[in-house]
């Protein structure tokens, strides 16, 4: 059996929509799904990445809904419908946002309300604007279930188990050797845990591991020299998953 570790922010590629990274984690997971299915190999997740997962889903739901009401603002004093004019000046509001946006994550951000507007004036095209900017209210109010729901359903579609790793277990000498050597190379307190807990449940498994990652600057950038003090894993970009299984 050999064991796959998704990184954090593999799952939130997975779950975000428009994220850049989503098609090019999403193809390697197809190419060993039937391996999934025959169980000849097996993807975990430590308790602690569900958790930041969840949180960072908590906080991605409140940006959307903070940056989707300043377009609310903007917009709610048109008068009628979304006429050609209106829909010109919606246009005119998005793209002074987008434009004026350097960080990638809140552009796609930006985006994915732009399209979700845009669907909505589609399908009601005689409705007033402030009408249309009501019913995008409570899609957005459930966007953090619809994330929610997505994660949930990689869970159950690739068959994911919870490494469960209680509190007494970060004490044993073992582990804190583990993670004492790990955090030499990885300097995110978080990611060392992460992978220091693969680490000690592999090995508690007499078994192999892969990590999955695009985090170049934390982790990918150490990756040879982990698994030189580390022979039981790969640290690798989602592509290298299927050519390491075997």
């Amino acid at each position: 059996m050999k064991y796959i570790l998704f990184d954090t922010n593999v799952y939130l590629a997975l779950i975000f929509p428009l994220d850049t990274w989503k098609t090019i984690v999403e193809e390697p997971l197809e190419e060993v799904f039937d391996l999934i299915k025959k169980g000849e190999i097996k993807i975990v997740c430590p308790d602690f990445v569900f958790y930041e997962v969840n949180n960072r889903i908590d906080w991605t739901s409140e940006k959307f809904n903070e940056e989707f009401y300043q377009i609310y603002n903007e917009l709610k004093n048109l008068n009628g419908p979304f006429t050609k004019n209106n829909i010109l000046y919606f246009r005119k509001v998005m793209e002074h946002r987008i434009f004026t946006i350097k960080d990638t994550k809140i552009r796609n951000r930006l985006y994915y309300i732009e399209s979700l507007i845009l669907k909505e004036i589609k399908e009601n095209p005689k409705l007033q604007v402030v009408d249309v900017l009501t019913n995008c209210i409570e899609l957005f109010n459930e966007i953090n279930v619809r994330l929610v729901g997505e994660y949930a359903n990689y869970n159950i579609k690739y068959e994911i188990d919870k490494i469960n790793f209680p509190k007494n277990k970060e004490n044993d000498p073992e582990f804190i050797k583990i993670l004492d050597e790990v955090k030499k190379s990885v300097n995110k307190e978080a990611d060392a845990k992460i992978i220091s807990i693969f680490i000690y449940f592999i090995r508690e498994n007499k078994a192999k591991g892969i990590v999955v990652t695009h985090d170049f600057e934390h982790l990918l950038l150490n990756s040879i020299a982990l698994e030189a003090i580390f022979d039981d894993i790969f640290i690798v970009r989602p592509g290298y998953v299927k050519c390491l299984i075997n």
